[in-house]
Parts: structure tokens; C-alpha cells; sequence
């Protein structure tokens, strides 16, 4: 299964870690606090790291889970170098014929 990017907040446009599928934690608190009108604040620049502690480049989306008990899928952010890893990783498992939990 090929490596899938995150889509960014459809409100605000920036990648998230946090929220719900569409929306990140900050619109959803924004429209708490608005009463449910559309949070009206500016895209902001991705300030996400990586787990390695380096500034993450992208968010994608993984699938998480034993076979058995099915898959999640979860958001993972990720540096240059951790992407690399994770895409040489996902060849790996495709070459192996484990590619995916679909």
C-alpha cells in the first residue's frame, strides 16, 4: 500500500496531528468558542516534529493495528530523513507482499 499524505485542515489549511478527520483541534476550539460559526483565522506554517526531534516536512497517514483486530489509521509526522526510512520501509513490505492491512 503506497505511502498516503495527510490532507490539511479544510478550514484553516494547515497540517495537523490532532482533530478530527477533516478539521484540526485549534479550528474545532475556534468554533467552540464562535458558537459554531466557521473559525476565521489565517493558514499557519506547519510547526510539527517528527518523534526523532527534527521539524517534521510532511504528515502522513498510516495504518496501525494487528490483522486480527483490524487497523487504525493514525497521523504521523515526519522529518526528511524519517520519511525516507518509512518510504524505504513501505517498499519493503510491498516487495515482501505485506504491503498493506486492507
Amino acid at each position: 500500500m503506497p505511502m498516503r499524505l495527510a490532507p490539511p485542515c479544510d478550514q484553516c489549511g494547515a497540517p495537523y496531528l490532532h482533530g478530527t478527520r477533516t478539521t484540526c483541534d485549534r479550528c474545532l476550539r475556534l468554533q467552540r468558542r464562535s458558537r459554531g460559526a466557521p473559525a476565521a483565522h489565517s493558514p499557519r506554517q506547519m510547526r510539527l516534529n517528527c518523534d526523532c526531534g527534527k521539524r517534521a516536512v510532511v504528515v502522513v497517514l498510516v495504518q496501525v493495528g494487528i490483522t486480527e483486530d483490524g487497523f487504525t489509521e493514525e497521523r504521523l509526522a515526519l522529518c526528511e530523513s524519517c520519511l525516507r526510512q518509512e518510504e524505504a520501509t513501505v517498499d519493503l513490505l510491498e516487495e515482501l507482499g505485506l504491503g498493506g492491512g486492507e
